[in-house]
């Protein structure tokens, strides 16, 4: 059995490498088609975030951190949508781990109707980050755990496109 944890994240203004699984490249895909039904600019890669992504994911996978949303220093500017699930070898899920964890956050479409974030546990929440979060990068960590575990852990970057181009004026 393999344990994931998928997430996504976004934030450049150009388009990265995409260095990606058959898998994150039709995650990426699903995001897109989602965000171009809702009028919203599709994700590219982000390396940089798949670099700290891969931090975060070994981080968990150690044991040195529990499962959980990275805090303070080790979420610099960033959140998380996290996913996890355990899959057996004959799962579907084994195999497309984030194409899986994707599917979970779209899913969640039916339950937004434009009410706002209250709590931060809405059961839309993540559905929100995916297609309507002001970002466009989307990155991945993985990282094996033993002979048959696999974390997969993906930052969303935090800050605007406005703060963005604002650092880059100033």
């Amino acid at each position: 059995m393999r344990v994931f944890v998928g997430a996504f994240s976004c934030f450049a203004l150009v388009i990265g490498i995409l260095a990606a699984s058959d898998d994150a490249l039709k995650a990426l895909a699903m995001v897109n088609q989602a965000r171009q039904v809702h009028g919203v600019p599709g994700l590219a890669w982000d390396t940089g975030l798949e670099a700290y992504a891969q931090f975060w994911a070994n981080e968990m996978a150690s044991g040195r951190s529990r499962f959980e949303h990275a805090q303070g220093p080790n979420r610099p500017s960033q959140g998380e949508n996290l996913y996890e699930q355990s899959a057996g070898q004959c799962d579907a899920a084994y195999d497309n781990p984030l194409q899986t964890g994707m599917h979970a956050w779209l899913s969640q479409e039916h339950f937004y109707t434009g009410q706002p974030i209250t709590t931060g546990h809405e059961p839309w929440l993540h559905w929100v980050f995916v297609v309507y979060d002001d970002e466009d990068r989307m990155c991945e960590g993985v990282c094996l755990v033993g002979a048959i575990q696999v974390l997969r852990c993906v930052p969303i970057h935090a800050r605007r496109k406005y703060r963005w181009a604002e650092a880059i004026l100033n």
